[in-house]
């Protein structure tokens, strides 16, 4: 890169583009010129950044591990075993969770487990916890007394201040995490996201090939419906 910045300067300063003339007068750029062209066969083509799956896995509760677990079994199963393929599997979460990541997940999967730790200002932000009524009238900053970062308590479903934290997150600074560097194309998978059957095809090998940028299995729609929604998410 230095060398190929010396060459723009020097073609700048230079009084005229009849560079090939002048690498006589001035041997300098003649030089940088076969070093540039030296550096660029020897570098080769750059490696386009291969797939990923993504999962978040942050304080996870005894649920979520088993869930996490049985999600990971069958992805290998119905995914990696059956088309052949393993893609690295990048797990955002906090600094003690990632310690033991990869033992933790080695009896569920042979993907490359790599721990992504999200930010300490990101996992002590303040959120209140979301909960709604019969699914219907919502509200931020109840308290249920329980571990559970989601559950229902007395007909009301609710989204523990954790949860929360880690719903922002992943909507949107997640994806300037440096561990995503790798990642051309990647599938983003929940605790709970079973793959119940093998699958017919790579989705992440469809979305290099179409060249999507988004792509979605199933789509749900959640929250214009519930009244005191946009107020309590805010």
């Amino acid at each position: 890169d230095e060398v190929l910045r010396l060459v723009r300067l020097a073609e700048r300063l230079l009084p005229t583009n009849d560079l090939g003339a002048l690498a006589w007068d001035w041997p300098v750029l003649g030089l940088l010129h076969k070093i540039s062209h030296a550096l660029a066969i020897s570098s080769g083509p750059a490696k386009a950044p291969g797939g990923c799956i993504i999962l978040i896995h942050a304080f996870p509760t005894v649920d979520i591990r088993n869930e996490t677990g049985e999600a990971l079994r069958l992805l290998e199963e119905n995914y990696f075993s059956h088309l052949g393929v393993r893609y690295p599997l990048i797990v955002f979460t906090d600094d003690v969770t990632a310690k033991s990541l990869k033992d933790d997940f080695a009896p569920f999967t042979s993907a490359p487990v790599v721990p992504a730790v999200i930010p300490l200002e990101e996992l002590s932000r303040h959120m209140p916890s979301f909960s709604c009524v019969d699914g219907l009238n919502c509200e931020s900053g109840a308290e249920f007394g329980t571990g559970a970062h989601r559950g229902v308590v007395n007909k009301t479903q609710f989204w523990s201040p954790e949860y929360m934290r880690i719903s922002r997150y992943s909507a949107g600074p997640l994806f300037q995490h440096a561990s995503l560097d790798q990642c051309g194309a990647f599938l983003k998978m929940d605790t709970d996201f079973y793959i119940t059957r093998p699958l017919d095809h790579d989705p992440i090998q469809a979305m290099q090939q179409e060249g999507a940028r988004l792509a979605f299995w199933q789509l749900q729609v959640q929250g214009q419906r519930q009244e005191g929604y946009m107020d309590a998410a805010v």
